[in-house]
């Protein structure tokens, strides 16, 4: 169990909290129960695992989720709720936290000629326009 905030592990990760480090790293910390479910079930594949036992004692979501990590070959690293409270920035911690590459999202490619409506209050004016850029060739 990792009781020193001084821990290598805990002080990588709690770089992660600065916004140039998350880039240059290209990695970011996720923490609560929510965040750590939604990125595994997203594919990501975290490298890093720090939980607080006493946290997540009464949280079987929490403890399942340890377990899952422990399953998928990342080593999920034990903390006092003195030094977890140090490694994220919410105020009531959730007890479980990893470190995972930032997602990278791919955007659509550019488009030649497009449309944008803006607050339209008649359904027959943004029919025309539509009707008529379709025939200008404006992409959708």
């Amino acid at each position: 169990m990792i009781t020193s905030t001084s821990n290598s592990r805990i002080k990588e990760a709690r770089k992660l909290q600065r916004r140039r480090t998350r880039h240059e790293q290209g990695l970011l910390l996720l923490e609560g129960v929510r965040l750590v479910r939604d990125a595994l079930q997203a594919g990501s594949r975290p490298v890093a695992a720090f939980y607080a036992p006493d946290l997540i004692g009464h949280n079987p979501a929490a403890q399942a989720l340890v377990d899952t990590l422990a399953r998928q070959g990342v080593e999920p690293l034990a903390c006092t709720p003195a030094v977890f409270a140090t490694l994220v920035e919410t105020v009531t911690p959730q007890g479980i936290a990893v470190v995972a590459p930032l997602p990278v999202l791919a955007l659509p490619p550019a488009l030649r000629f497009s449309l944008v409506l803006d607050g339209v209050r008649d359904p027959g004016n943004a029919g025309t326009l539509l009707r008529s850029d379709e025939a200008a060739g404006v992409d959708c």
